[in-house]
């Protein structure tokens, strides 16, 4: 049925995946043209840089498959009354409204990232061991979990705004700094986007093991830490936001 949802327009099917390609090469090329000027980006060599855009790119088409499409849907949940039967259901009111619709354009982004890894990673000439790859995953997940988080959280504004698109359109754009090596940013701005709302850390981290760059532990720990923090403080916000729901049949 999802499939079939999905191809019912097969024009506009098509244009969305190419249009998720285009973003990827878009971005190798953005940072192309910053390297026909320039040796490195603070201190990120090409083929570092396409290595981290190409994890983020990753990240991005795993939520925007399987967990984007559904926090779009929160505030037509609220506006339509849905939660009337939502909350009725036998199974956990946040895992089922994360998770019942599936958005199969950003997959098909997910071949070409892939590809692009592990041409990065063969040029650098110094392939990860068994080691970096299982750090990898652990950072990938949680820079997994702190998009959701977030996300999560700013949808679940719906009970108090009518619209909340434009923290939304605020949140991805927060989110686009993933894409950016860490070391490009300094004083404040490094302690923001590392501690305060560490978005760089989503897919810097998981870069950063891949490239058998030393990692500290500290940093590794806070990201776990951060990331059971905002999935754990969102989950209550929803509980307690959800009072102010009022039924539509009321």
């Amino acid at each position: 049925m999802q499939v079939k949802r999905e191809t019912v327009f097969r024009s506009s099917f098509l244009l969305e995946i190419v249009s998720y390609i285009f973003w990827f090469v878009f971005n190798i090329f953005f940072f192309g043209v910053i390297f026909s000027h320039t040796r490195s980006i603070g201190g990120w060599g090409p083929y570092e840089v396409l290595t981290l855009v190409s994890i983020n790119q990753l990240i991005v088409a795993l939520y925007d498959s399987f967990l984007g499409p559904n926090l779009r849907r929160f505030q037509t949940y609220i506006e339509r009354g849905d939660f009337d039967t939502f909350v009725i259901k036998p199974i956990d009111l946040q895992f089922f409204i994360s998770t019942r619709f599936v958005d199969l354009k950003p997959l098909f982004s997910i071949p070409p990232g892939i590809l692009t890894l592990i041409f990065a990673l063969s040029m650098r000439g110094s392939p990860p061991g068994v080691l970096e790859i299982l750090i990898f995953f652990l950072c990938f997940l949680i820079g997994l979990v702190i998009r959701y988080g977030l996300g999560f959280l700013v949808m679940s504004l719906s009970f108090y705004f009518v619209r909340v698109s434009a923290l939304h359109s605020l949140q991805r754009e927060l989110l686009s700094f993933a894409g950016y090596p860490l070391s490009i940013y300094e004083k404040f701005a490094k302690v923001f986007f590392t501690f305060i709302l560490p978005v760089a850390l989503i897919a810097n981290l998981p870069a950063q093991a891949l490239l058998k760059y030393r990692i500290s532990s500290g940093i590794v720990l806070y990201s776990c830490f951060f990331a059971a923090v905002i999935l754990i403080f969102s989950r209550k916000f929803f509980n307690y936001a959800i009072r102010r729901y009022e039924s539509a049949s009321s």
